[in-house]
């Protein structure tokens, strides 16, 4: 079959992951706003009457474009310019190619912002192979003086931003429209969000918070995204009318997927560390692995071990005990967040089926989250500084000894982990007796 896109592209990648696609999208949100041309979106009336579905279309066609064969993808590529035409025949002018090589370069550079913040640092030839992708799509189109390599782009790319974008009527009407689609919540998450993926000139233009205030939470949840409390609570998030489109996004399109590989790479599950086997049975680590269709890991991700629910049951009532009659400056503040971490760690263990290293880095991770919301500010800026709740979850103010604390708290336990933790594997495998 010839592909316009490579099915083992790293474009493919990305734009068949729902995380990347949703900060594609953010950071095409924000830039959108700030676009010159932007009032050719108003001319049609479809942007402002509802934001989401005109950004979500934009997904839709570049995913066709992506995963489609050579034959779909013009097709897919000739109907968006025959959707402009009758766009510019309506309104008696052209689009001018400035305008489609803004948005072309909109998605090579969300493609790879997003991609570098969720995954890892792109490759030169990477970054060669996005800015290929999407000027094919602009030759196909016709548009005019596009880049023929990465370096190329960044210096347009630049000459556009500060060229093409400016804050303007149509800049407040659309944000009044997000919030006003996504609600508030969620309107905050995604200035957040494009402060971490837009260029720094976009950031200034919107007023967009520092990118460092999410920096820990998007850290933590790259980590944990495999997990299904993770997984969960991004759903939690989403928006309940397009919450199945998004879902959706994790796969090619459906007309458009390739036929199932007869045989693919085992895959391990991301919670117990094993090799997933046909049947979903989970295999040594060591032994070697087979090509297979992957099986969904059967293990449980709940399971309760209640000498770890004792422990945390225990650290809990004297945490009570700290906040009720401790008001020194050592035992309150420090060991309190010491004790804290020690609570969570022994309450995840106790609740969860994964390892204490996976356990000890993400229960680390939240509480160091939880200290950088407090340097950030963040119930001060939301306006819930006065709420008793947010001052007793978040705390009230940041300290560099606290994450010491949180530090040694964790490191004891992993300690404590090493030394009890064979003893406990060779009880549990040596045989009961039997009754006499």
């Amino acid at each position: 079959m010839n592909h316009f896109v490579a099915p083992n592209s790293i474009v493919r990648r990305i734009w068949g992951t729902a995380d990347t696609v949703l900060f594609i999208f953010a950071g095409a949100a924000a830039e959108f706003a700030l676009n010159k041309a932007v009032d050719w979106l108003y001319f049609t009336g479809r942007l402002p009457a509802d934001p989401l579905a005109r950004l979500f279309s934009t997904v839709d066609y570049a995913r066709r474009i992506v995963f489609a064969d050579r034959a779909g993808a013009e097709r897919a590529i000739d109907s968006i310019a025959a959707i402009h035409a009758a766009v510019e025949a309506r309104r008696g002018q052209a689009i001018p190619a400035w305008a489609y090589r803004d948005v072309l370069f909109m998605l090579i550079g969300y493609s790879m912002r997003a991609f570098e913040v969720l995954e890892r640092p792109m490759t030169d030839a990477e970054r060669e192979e996005i800015v290929t992708v999407f000027c094919r799509v602009g030759q196909r189109m016709g548009v005019p003086d596009l880049p023929t390599s990465y370096p190329e782009w960044r210096v347009a790319r630049q000459q556009h931003l500060a060229r093409d974008t400016a804050a303007s009527h149509y800049t407040a009407d659309l944000y009044v429209q997000y919030r006003r689609h996504l609600g508030g919540p969620r309107y905050h998450l995604l200035r957040l969000v494009q402060g971490l993926v837009a260029p720094a000139g976009v950031r200034q233009l919107l007023q967009l918070p520092a990118g460092f205030y999410i920096a820990p939470a998007v850290a933590f949840y790259r980590h944990t995204r495999h997990w299904r409390v993770s997984q969960w609570t991004r759903n939690a998030m989403l928006p309940a009318a397009y919450r199945a489109r998004i879902q959706a996004l994790d796969a090619a399109p459906v007309a458009l997927a390739e036929p199932a590989m007869a045989f693919q790479p085992t895959r391990r599950c991301p919670v117990h560390l094993a090799t997933i086997r046909p049947g979903g049975l989970l295999a040594v680590r060591r032994q070697p692995a087979q090509m297979v269709r992957h099986q969904p890991c059967t293990q449980p991700m709940i399971r309760i071990q209640k000498h770890y629910l004792l422990v945390a049951s225990l650290l809990f009532l004297l945490e009570i005990l700290i906040a009720l009659f401790a008001h020194d400056k050592i035992i309150r503040p420090y060991a309190g967040d010491f004790l804290a971490t020690i609570f969570l760690y022994c309450l995840a263990r106790g609740l969860l089926s994964a390892p204490p290293k996976k356990v000890a880095l993400g229960v680390l991770l939240i509480s160091y989250l939880i200290e950088s919301l407090q340097y950030a500010m963040l119930p001060a800026w939301l306006g819930w500084q006065h709420w008793r709740l947010t001052r007793i979850v978040l705390g009230s103010h940041f300290e560099w000894a606290d994450l010491l604390a949180y530090t040694l708290g964790i490191g004891l336990m992993l300690g404590i982990e090493r030394l009890i933790g064979p003893i406990c594997r060779q009880r549990r495998r040596q045989p009961a007796a039997l009754p006499r």
